[in-house]
């Protein structure tokens, strides 16, 4: 993206990609599905996250009938809503696809303001709530920004090194901070196919940080190596290479 953030270029590209990612779809036998129907059974002490823009992991949950919960504390849920519809809760620190930010109202602009210390030339963030759409309902925004020609996108932190949030930053940090919490709190970690990143401070440095055993499951060992010998963390463990393995792995010692 080389970090061109002027609104013309910079939001139709984001609504392709989002376009994209909207259509990807997964069978019954996905690792996903597996992983879901684990949690299901292990909610109190599970959270999810992924930092994908795509929605694979809300259709296994749609798979077993299941709700999201995309921000909150999943304890303050009533045993008697779970019993309708288990909730499943999912940090997706760097937004979504189905992330809108919610400005049209009966086709009237409402509660929208700009943040005066975020304009460069026609670079602006727009900080506005945030709304969780259903695939039809996303498709129809993207339809109809790029009708209007709008300098509007879906909130998903830039698909470049910076992470730069220019749709609901603070909604989008929010999110970060129960990561942040999430990866503080946990006694066990398991990381499957993420690559090693450590430029994407806000997913690795609370990775370093933590008191959690973290354990990945990746084939990329050399830059695994290479991050692990650069922070103080010990009980860090490259475990195996494929989802396959993190499955066994988390039916053997998380899911107990």
């Amino acid at each position: 993206m080389r970090e061109n953030y002027e609104a013309e270029f910079y939001h139709p590209l984001i609504r392709d990609i989002c376009r994209l990612l909207i259509c990807f779809h997964i069978n019954t036998k996905n690792h996903y599905i597996t992983v879901v129907r684990l949690c299901l059974e292990n909610l109190a002490n599970i959270r999810i996250a992924t930092t994908n823009y795509d929605l694979c992991i809300e259709q296994a949950v749609g798979y077993h009938r299941g709700d999201v919960l995309y921000w909150g504390d999943p304890t303050k849920i009533e045993d008697a809503d779970r019993s309708i519809r288990p909730v499943v809760p999912l940090i997706k620190p760097h937004g979504s696809v189905n992330f809108l930010p919610n400005i049209f109202r009966g086709g009237n602009i409402s509660g929208v303001h700009f943040l005066g210390t975020r304009f460069h030339g026609n670079k602006v963030d727009l900080d506005v709530d945030m709304i969780f759409a259903d695939p039809p309902d996303v498709i129809r925004f993207l339809d109809e920004q790029d009708e209007y020609g709008s300098g509007i996108s879906p909130a998903i932190a830039a698909y470049d090194s910076t992470k730069r949030k220019m749709i609901c930053p603070e909604r989008l940090l929010q999110i970060q901070r129960e990561y942040d919490e999430a990866v503080l709190w946990a006694e066990e970690i398991v990381i499957v196919g993420l690559r090693v990143f450590p430029a994407d401070r806000h997913i690795w440095q609370p990775l370093s940080e933590c008191d959690a055993d973290v354990r990945w499951f990746a084939g990329e060992k050399d830059e695994f190596a290479d991050w692990k010998a650069g922070i103080a963390k010990e009980n860090v463990y490259h475990a195996g290479g494929t989802f396959d393995e993190a499955i066994e792995f988390m039916k053997r010692e998380v899911f107990l």
